[in-house]
């Protein structure tokens, strides 16, 4: 009886094994949530679960997973056999499609034959989306395989370098999706806008394009029909959406220089006459103050579908943004939800404060605006004058959040079109400007950008940090790359007697540092990492008013000192204006 009764329990809980009876739809979910090392690791559950990771459609074989694989191995040969021989377990060992693929390349893999083997693998296997980052140094072309896998849906392309495509290239077929990230051209390659228009060309489904750019374009037209979602990012001599007409969500970081004429300004926007949400970002407001645009009161088309508008990083002290504002705003009839975002300091000389005769809304209508956020806007008249004319000519707003300090009483007072309009009052939020402290990282790995902008950063200090290593100087980089909105750096130099790890790749003086106007080095030895980043800022800061190098007793008598002094004046300068100090 005993016997029979464990018997009956045994069977029960056989049946009873839930994690080993689940639908393989539902294991395949599991699996793809976790990260491939803990799939792998999930085969010692049970039989049924040994063989189930080799099968899941997503491989993502990204950064964290490259970190985990190498940890605590210091060897570069031995980093290199270690992290080939498991991408190639990887593959070789799964059965079935590949839908996803992430893959991440160091900076120490220079084996362009392996990269061939795997690309060639993703594609007989139907990959449908992948992404590619690529921190080798220094850096090398795609590899050219990337271009027949014909099944691709999504690509991503992260510090990657744009090739001349092979003369095979029929065009991805199915391609919706296109982002490129810190995308770098190909050194010598004078064709590159027309491999931007014709990789964009030969994808005639495409949906969603994202393009960062590394470097300055001088003329890129855009014609996708099909185009719905749109980001540009960087700078252009002329950007153009000729036959792009079905964009319904355009964001532009970026500045044209051919906006600089009002005609041309008015002929971008009217062609967006599908654009229903339209995001203006920082690049974009810096271009129309640098050139001091003057926008008409209106475009000749409005915007019908407009629904959203995003402004990001405007100057209310300059005439010529709020001046395009307006514009935007009366060639908006349909316009629900308005959001700007000020910044709270003007960035050049010929700007100020003051009121505008345009701001008048006692005889101007926007019926559908119910929502409207305004941040930064505290202590500008400008500002207030916009909060008074939004009110006076919304009849249908519902709710207004504004970010104020003083002037509370006076903004609750202002005549109000929507009888039902609530104001939101929210403290204003203060920058942090004191001074970040760096230490010496000698065996610290920095990325080449945060994966998130400091936007808000605007004073950047750096105390007793050893230049001479090539660690700590990617570490600097790697913190102004990511602060777009910095405006003063300070530098103290602690070198001590090491040399430099001599491993640093090339400054890429391409970015522009849009708002640094002061530089203070202190304790400059002439090291060659000190001299290719006083060389490095000087290219990339064109608004830079004022460098200041304080030499370090370390470094000689006067006649070395005065030609360390010639050497600096010989480097190109971005601003015309920038006044040079030498200290001794």
């Amino acid at each position: 009886m005993f016997a029979t009764w464990i018997a009956s329990k045994l069977k029960l809980n056989q049946k009873t094994d839930r994690i080993s009876n689940l639908p393989q739809n539902v294991t395949q979910q599991i699996l793809e949530c976790l990260p491939l090392r803990d799939a792998a690791r999930m085969s010692i559950l049970s039989s049924h679960w040994r063989f189930e990771w080799g099968s899941i459609s997503q491989l993502l074989l990204d950064h964290d997973l490259f970190s985990s694989i190498l940890k605590g191995r210091l060897d570069t040969e031995d980093n290199l056999l270690a992290y080939t021989n498991f991408v190639y377990d990887i593959l070789f060992s799964h059965a079935g499609p590949i839908l996803k693929f992430n893959l991440y390349l160091p900076y120490w893999l220079p084996n362009e034959y392996d990269i061939s083997q795997w690309m060639q693998y993703l594609s007989s296997n139907g990959v449908k989306e992948f992404t590619l980052e690529d921190s080798r140094s220094p850096r090398m072309n795609l590899p050219t395989c990337l271009f027949s896998c014909e099944s691709l849906t999504h690509l991503t392309l992260i510090d990657c370098i744009l090739s001349p495509l092979p003369a095979t290239f029929k065009g991805f077929p199915c391609f919706v999706s296109l982002k490129l990230e810190k995308l770098y051209m190909s050194p010598g390659n004078h064709t590159v806008v027309n491999l931007f228009e014709i990789l964009i060309s030969k994808c005639p489904q495409l949906k969603i394009l994202n393009i960062s750019l590394a470097e300055r374009l001088y003329n890129l037209t855009i014609c996708a029909p099909k185009l719905q979602d749109l980001f540009v990012d960087y700078w252009f001599g002329n950007l153009s959406l000729e036959g792009t007409t079905n964009i319904n969500k355009l964001s532009l970081d970026c500045y044209s220089q051919k906006y600089q004429h009002s005609n041309h300004m008015s002929d971008f926007f009217s062609n967006l006459c599908n654009v229903e949400k339209l995001i203006l970002g920082h690049s974009f407001w810096w271009g129309v103050e640098l050139y001091s645009l003057r926008s008409p009161t209106k475009f000749p088309e409005e915007l019908e579908r407009l629904r959203t508008l995003k402004i990001v990083e405007i100057s209310l002290f300059c005439h010529s943004s709020i001046s395009l504002v307006l514009c935007l705003f009366m060639s908006s009839p349909h316009l629900e939800l308005l959001h700007i975002e000020a910044t709270n300091c003007p960035r050049y000389e010929n700007v100020h404060d003051g009121p505008l005769a345009q701001i008048d809304g006692s005889c101007f209508h926007r019926p559908y605006l119910k929502k409207i956020q305004l941040i930064g806007i505290s202590e500008l008249i400008n500002g207030l004058l916009l909060m008074k004319f939004l009110l006076a000519c919304s009849p249908a707003l519902e709710e207004m959040t504004v970010e104020l300090i003083n002037f509370i009483e006076e903004a609750m007072q202002y005549r109000r079109a929507s009888p039902i309009a609530k104001i939101n009052i929210m403290p204003k939020k203060e920058t942090d400007r004191s001074p970040i402290k760096v230490f010496n990282f000698s065996d610290f790995t920095s990325p080449k950008m945060f994966p998130k902008f400091l936007t808000r950063l605007q004073a950047l200090e750096l105390i007793d940090i050893a230049l001479n290593y090539d660690s700590n100087i990617s570490l600097v980089l790697c913190l102004l790359l990511s602060s777009p909105n910095l405006e003063r750096l300070r530098i103290k130099a602690a070198n001590d007697e090491a040399e430099s790890d001599g491993q640093l790749s090339q400054f890429d003086d391409t970015y522009i540092f849009q708002h640094l106007k002061i530089i203070h080095l202190v304790g400059i030895t002439g090291l060659s990492n000190e001299l290719k980043l006083i060389r490095f800022l000087l290219a990339c800061s064109p608004v830079l008013e004022k460098i200041t190098i304080e030499l370090s007793t370390k470094i000689g008598g006067a006649e070395e000192q005065v030609n360390f002094f010639k050497e600096l004046n010989q480097y190109r300068r971005a601003s015309t204006n920038v006044e040079m100090i030498f200290k001794t």
